[in-house]
């Protein structure tokens, strides 16, 4: 089985470009193929009639109403999907994503103790078990807890055609659970990790009583990590990081998998949003891989598939660069190039392309506003919520300023 297959029941074929040419607005190119041999087929089809004025107008009308069926038909399909999406875009646009505006941030900051922020947040609609006395390291277990929520209670709200690439980003969130246990681990802690998607309780259990990442791969049957990671952590058993890559790139095969699965009126700003996460992911993976001394072929085995501007071609030529100032210089041809001008370090690459991401997904809100897109920024845009909340409190805490603070949130307003 191909790693990140068979866990969303039954992956289908992913896409293997870009959908172009369909939107709210108007028909799909395989309507217009439909309709062009229907009306080409008019003329012939009165040249060989009976010279009889009745015969000619009954033929006319037949092609006509047989016009107006298919053009019907075309417009039902997008008038179903904006009412399968009405109700959950409604209610995204109600809980909203506050906290990834600059504004917003600082009202949080400004609260300036822990337990007046989650008062703050309860406002906002987060459920925390308690805000008396609650202390940093509470509010950030309180919020991981919320993000997982939240990403549940958007599988449930939106219609079957977009559930594929949902249970996917689930899938994607076990990874960070998976991580959390191999590292706990291998420092010799106690594993604490929370139950998501394919890590069940019972996985969640199982892991719990790991003493080692050999034994925390073992725990992890019947997931799609299992495999990936018992030959990385055997071959590479000094290399956490590349442990890392490895559970990422798991995640982004499952979430390419989902694309494909996902319905196709629903798919374009499916696969714009998933192929911009794609590209960004691989541009850190190989930064990554350059800061730490990985070697090239480790880290080309994990990257991730079907971006949208990197090709895999583009990808390999990233290491003729032979450090990350040079790596940044070779993508100014792209749209991440303007953004990675500012960028110095790893880190300062991972806030500029995933604020780019963020504003990217807010644009795909407005542009598939009655389809796909609302769900899209909401999923992404909580996740990086849930980021900058724990930052906004760890900085406070430690009696930073909100400016110091702001420059490692991510944050709406960076545009290729």
């Amino acid at each position: 089985m191909k790693e990140g297959k068979g866990y969303l029941e039954g992956c289908g074929t992913p896409p293997e470009a870009i959908s172009k040419g369909y939107g709210v607005r108007g028909l799909r190119f395989s309507d217009q193929r439909t309709l062009s041999p229907l009306l080409s087929l008019l003329p012939v089809s009165l040249a060989v009639l009976p010279d009889d004025p009745f015969v000619i107008t009954l033929a006319v009308v037949t092609l006509s109403l047989g016009v107006v069926i298919i053009l019907f038909l075309s417009y039902f399909h997008l008038l179903k999907e904006i009412a399968s999406f009405s109700y959950c875009n409604a209610r995204f646009k109600a809980v909203g994503v506050p906290y990834v505006r600059r504004d917003e941030l600082r009202r949080l900051y400004e609260e300036r103790r822990v337990d007046d922020m989650a008062a703050a947040l309860l406002k906002k609609g987060y459920r925390l078990p308690s805000t008396s006395g609650m202390t940093v390291r509470q509010l950030e277990d309180a919020m991981l807890e919320e993000r997982l929520r939240m990403a549940k209670s958007t599988l449930a709200a939106v219609p079957e055609g977009l559930k594929p690439f949902v249970r996917a980003w689930l899938v994607r969130l076990d990874g960070e659970e998976v991580k959390r246990a191999l590292h706990q681990a291998d420092r010799g802690e106690r594993v604490e990790v929370r139950h998501v998607y394919l890590i069940t309780p019972e996985v969640a259990g199982r892991l719990r009583e790991c003493g080692s990442p050999e034994e925390v791969v073992d725990a992890l049957d019947g997931t799609p990590y299992r495999d990936v990671l018992r030959e990385v952590v055997s071959s590479h058993r000094d290399s956490p990081g590349l442990w890392d890559m490895a559970v990422d790139h798991v995640g982004y095969q499952v979430l390419y998998h989902g694309v494909g699965m996902v319905d196709e009126h629903a798919r374009p700003p499916v696969s714009l949003f998933y192929g911009r996460m794609a590209d960004i992911r691989n541009i850190l993976a190989v930064a990554r891989g350059m800061e730490m001394g990985m070697g090239e072929d480790d880290v080309k085995r994990y990257l991730a598939p079907g971006g949208r501007e990197l090709a895999r071609w583009r990808l390999d030529r990233l290491w003729d660069a032979k450090d990350l100032p040079g790596l940044f210089s070779s993508l100014e041809d792209t749209t991440y190039g303007r953004m990675l001008k500012e960028a110095k370090t790893v880190a300062d690459a991972e806030r500029l392309l995933e604020s780019y991401l963020l504003s990217a997904a807010s644009e795909l809100s407005a542009r598939y506003s009655l389809g796909a897109g609302p769900a899209l920024f909401f999923l992404l845009g909580k996740e990086m919520e849930v980021r900058n909340v724990i930052g906004v409190a760890r900085g406070v805490s430690a009696g930073m300023e909100f400016e110091e603070i702001l420059g490692d949130l991510t944050v709406l307003g960076v545009r290729g």
